[in-house]
């Protein structure tokens, strides 16, 4: 497939020498056009797919040791609204699967809508219901159960040993899955050695990036916390005040880094930079950037109600689980073409008469 989407950035004007500047498409385009990308590479859809496969036919590793002593905890300290947290961490325990984490990156029937900018994880803590994946309760028969057993660790500190297990090979799934796609996006091939070189170093800039998101929101979110407690012991609820200066600063960070990924991946740069590349994007066209994070939203979450419907029976399982790869990568490779484009028409646009570039 020769489109513009693999033009090289140093592609020259044929009549004038010049160098050819970015063609800038609107957000249903890209939409379209990662799409058509998926579809007629269908090997970029492999990664999401094989991991779904095993996290549905595989081991199956139970939440509820972890959730159950939490519940008993909420019930006995969490106040009027206690009983109803137990309620609920029950419910979440007996659903969730800790497995599930392998795919907490990337596109998964099972894991739901990939947490892989700060817009999707807030989304996730405010809305879990929308950005949840596949109840495997409603599949067909017992085929929800998969072929192997639930496991039910011993106790609470197995299930986060083995959390944190899973949530590390899924950065490694995420580096796999998105290194082809940004060379899909880039255009040009690459040898296996250069190509496992690039996914080396991709892991260790995903990792850095992972740490540092940690210990900013650990600076920034745990003296508001120390200092809500405090304040608690003095007779001042200010539980709905911070929630609501956490989720407005959240849902301002979350709209400025959400090419994060992209840009880490796309221009093989350090987080830092990524971070930096994905301000300099969104800011030069917030407009365009708040509607196509809307539009993504709407596909990626309004599908999983598709699929949702249809694995109640023997084949539209096998229409879920193909369909959520192709959706869930054709998104993908839409964000990276939305801000491989902007990035390369910033970097030909000269700053204002004055004014260095920030």
């Amino acid at each position: 497939m020769t489109d513009r989407w693999q033009q090289s950035p140093g592609r020259r004007n044929a009549s004038t020498g010049s160098p050819e500047a970015p063609v800038v498409s609107g957000v249903v385009e890209t939409i379209a056009a990662g799409m058509s990308l998926a579809f007629w590479r269908p090997r970029l859809l492999l990664i999401p797919l094989v991991i779904d496969l095993v996290l549905w036919l595989g081991l199956q590793v139970s939440a509820n040791p972890l959730t159950a002593p939490l519940g008993r905890l909420m019930a006995r300290e969490g106040g009027e609204n206690g009983d109803l947290a137990a309620e609920q961490l029950a419910r979440f325990g007996e659903r969730a699967h800790v497995n599930d984490l392998v795919a907490w990156l990337i596109p998964s029937l099972f894991a739901g809508v990939p947490s892989d900018t700060v817009l999707t994880t807030l989304l996730s803590f405010l809305v879990p219901p929308l950005m949840d994946g596949v109840d495997r309760e409603g599949m067909y028969a017992q085929w929800g159960d998969g072929l192997l057993t639930l496991w039910q660790p011993g106790n609470w500190f197995v299930v986060v040993g083995v959390g944190l297990a899973f949530l590390f090979v899924g950065s490694v799934v995420l580096v796999l899955f998105r290194v082809p796609l940004a060379q899909s996006v880039r255009g040009g091939g690459a040898g296996a050695r250069k190509l496992l070189g690039d996914i080396a170093m991709a892991w260790l800039r995903i990792a850095g990036l992972i740490g540092l998101v940690g210990l900013v929101a650990a600076i920034a979110v745990g003296p508001l916390v120390v200092l809500a407690a405090l304040l608690l012991l003095f007779g001042l609820d200010v539980s709905s005040l911070l929630a609501l200066v956490l989720i407005c600063g959240g849902g301002v960070v979350a709209i400025y880094t959400v090419f994060t990924v992209d840009a880490i991946i796309l221009s093989q740069v350090g987080p830092l930079l990524g971070l930096r590349q994905s301000f300099e994007v969104v800011r030069a066209n917030f407009g365009p950037t708040v509607r196509f994070a809307l539009c993504s939203l709407l596909i990626g979450t309004g599908s999983f109600q598709l699929w949702e419907a249809l694995v109640a029976n023997p084949p539209g399982i096998v229409i879920s689980l193909i369909g959520n790869s192709f959706v869930g990568t054709g998104l993908i490779l839409a964000s990276m073409m939305f801000f491989y484009d902007r990035f390369r028409l910033l970097q030909r646009t000269p700053p204002p008469a004055g004014r260095g570039r920030p």
